[in-house]
């Protein structure tokens, strides 16, 4: 994660290279048969989604970004279909980008420096304080299609409950997974 901060990091993936399709699409693939594996915690006001533990491969390479979003592109359209699928993909989209920015952000600000791990853990605490901030786009649009029967706030609460829980968790195994597989290639 040491080139993180060239002035490019919204520039699209070179979609040319074979490797860069195999990768993207075998990291969708396994967000669909994680999440899938996770069933019925995967979807409802309360997720535990494993899937959402691939969020931090974005913080690696951006191809991931786009990787991550075509997966919960695909696995919404298991439980509410159209309005799901394109909620919670650009809800993914901008908020692995936002995350991946912000995380540089505050590198660069606090903790720059430090070695590559501590750099490591707190673009990891970045993206699991953001991704369950924004938690609130998924529970509006729970509201609006009228399957938070609570209310917007008690959605809210447990998406951002159950979004970080499964966030910090998941920061642990991915962490260990980026120590013997490299995300950055």
């Amino acid at each position: 994660m040491n080139n993180h901060l060239k002035p490019s990091w919204l520039s699209w993936p070179n979609w040319k290279d074979s490797r860069e399709l195999t990768r993207a699409g075998l990291v969708a693939g396994l967000y669909i048969v994680l999440t899938f594996l996770t069933l019925p915690y995967s979807f409802g006001p309360v997720q535990f989604r494993l899937a959402e533990t691939l969020n931090f491969t974005s913080l690696y390479n951006k191809r991931y970004v786009y990787a991550v979003t075509l997966g919960v592109f695909i696995v919404n359209a298991y439980q509410y279909g159209p309005v799901d699928m394109i909620v919670g993909s650009l809800q993914t989209l901008l908020f692995l980008w936002l995350a991946r920015w912000i995380g540089d952000l505050v590198v660069a600000a606090f903790a720059k420096g430090t070695s590559a791990q501590i750099q490591t853990i707190v673009r990891y605490a970045v993206l699991t304080l953001v991704f369950s901030l924004s938690m609130f786009v998924i529970a509006l649009e729970m509201v609006v299609v009228g399957v938070a029967e609570a209310g917007f706030w008690a959605a809210y609460t447990q998406l951002f409950t159950s979004e970080l829980v499964m966030l910090t968790l998941g920061s642990v195994i991915m962490y260990y997974v980026s120590q013997r597989v490299d995300l950055e290639r």
